[in-house]
């Protein structure tokens, strides 16, 4: 199998994991640990935004276009010259382990996110020990040849890499892979023997933490395993906290991933189903999209400054939508509500939107989708921008908030236009 380092051999899922991550100063390597590096680009003692800015800058050049090692010590000298950064170890080693250990998790990232996606077809995996090391570690070679379910917790806390330059590796296997290989079914898990491991004693922020035996500290989880938390609502979290300048391109990067946009609507339909079962809303809400970076700067243009990024869904707006009160009269005089078949694909709607357009009098946007019933048939969705609440499951008081969606046709848009009462943000000429 070809090395994750080597030149050609990135791929999307990889680059996407690593484009949604936000910059994160600080001091010392234990600042942060295990799913935390989901979410944040860090370099320990990087503490300015433009050094980490470069950095990360350049650690992007190596995943996207596969430059070399020797490549990525070029680029590091020139910021290091640059900034007048002063480090702790040599050159080559401090270099080695930026570059490695973006590549190596971000690629072990989009591993997760690619056997994730093709579960159904191949739900077995298989640990891989790499024979090119120079000192393998004596359980990384046992483990080599172990086949366990891909939800094995075993496979999440022993996901590589497994420690600094660790350069195991997983398969995806299919029944029938098994039946060649001689097996009728799982292996049983080896024994985790967990340790409380002390990190951090010669530099700041000592603690301890606990890890595995044979996976060294801070390397006992599966990267990129957490953007899948819910299965994408960790992910999507981390643009609520920041900016909508930043989280817009944060979650654009999560929401470009196929996978994402696939538990994002099953995750959406199911909430769905849930309100329209129970009858009434308690406050349960999602993220189902978020206003893409486009939108936000166009929006600023129009001296509408969004908080944050993310498009938040409560349950008692599913109600609101789909009432039989809610009902549009369309030009045609049609009465028409979206069906819950139809709401259910509201992250399809926001994210494959036609047209954005700005209602003035309310500070809403108004998505415009074809629901593919006739040219002339439009969803319109309203989203309140900098919407103040409180709701049950989150901290933020101030978000994007879906409203309503009803039926509309194309000439009832044009009216809307031709009033006054919207302007075009984007899209529809």
């Amino acid at each position: 199998m070809a090395e994750p380092s080597q030149p050609g051999f990135q791929f999307q899922e990889q680059i996407s994991f690593f484009r949604q991550k936000t910059n994160l100063p600080t001091a010392t390597w234990t600042d942060i640990l295990h799913e935390e590096h989901d979410r944040s680009f860090v370099v320990a003692g990087a503490l300015r935004d433009d050094l980490l800015s470069d950095f990360r800058s350049a650690v992007d050049k190596a995943i996207s276009q596969g430059t070399t090692l020797e490549e990525f010590r070029k680029d590091f000298d020139s910021i290091v010259a640059k900034h007048g950064w002063t480090y702790n170890g040599g050159r080559n080693w401090r270099s080695r382990v930026i570059y490695e250990t973006n590549l190596r998790t971000s690629y072990a990232a989009g591993r997760w996110a690619q056997i994730q996606e093709g579960k159904k077809a191949r739900p077995f995996v298989r640990y891989r020990h790499n024979d090119s090391v120079l000192h393998p570690r004596p359980l990384h070679v046992a483990w080599d040849g172990l086949v366990l379910p891909v939800d094995s917790p075993w496979v999440k806390t022993h996901w590589p890499p497994n420690g600094w330059g660790c350069r195991c590796y997983i398969e995806a296997l299919s029944p029938a892979d098994l039946t060649k290989l001689g097996k009728t079914g799982a292996d049983t898990p080896p024994p985790s023997n967990d340790q409380d491991v002390p990190i951090g004693t010669r530099g700041g922020n000592p603690r301890t933490i606990r890890t595995p035996e044979g996976v060294d500290p801070g390397f006992g989880y599966a990267p990129g395993a957490s953007l899948r938390n819910g299965p994408v609502q960790a992910a999507l979290e981390s643009a609520a906290g920041i900016p909508a300048s930043v989280g817009s391109q944060s979650a654009q990067a999560v929401l470009s991933i196929p996978s994402v946009r696939s538990d994002l609507a099953q995750d959406f339909g199911g909430l769905v189903s849930r309100t329209l079962d129970a009858g009434f809303g308690v406050n349960d809400s999602m993220i189902v999209g978020a206003l893409s970076p486009s939108l936000v700067t166009a929006l600023a243009e129009l001296g509408v400054v969004p908080e944050t990024s993310p498009i938040v869904a409560v349950d008692k707006a599913i109600i609101h939508a789909l009432r039989d009160s809610k009902a549009s009269t369309t030009a045609s005089g049609e009465l028409r509500v979206l069906t819950p078949e139809q709401l259910a694909d509201l992250p399809k709607m926001l994210a494959e939107a036609e047209a954005v357009l700005l209602d003035r009098r309310e500070n809403a946007l108004l998505y415009i989708y074809s629901l593919g019933e006739g040219p002339r048939q439009k969803a319109k969705i309203v989203v309140s921008v900098n919407f103040k609440a409180k709701l049950a499951n989150r901290r933020k008081s101030i978000f994007n908030s879906f409203q309503t969606a009803i039926v509309l046709d194309e000439a009832d848009i044009a009216a809307q236009i031709g009033r006054g009462d919207a302007v075009i943000v984007e899209g529809l000429p």
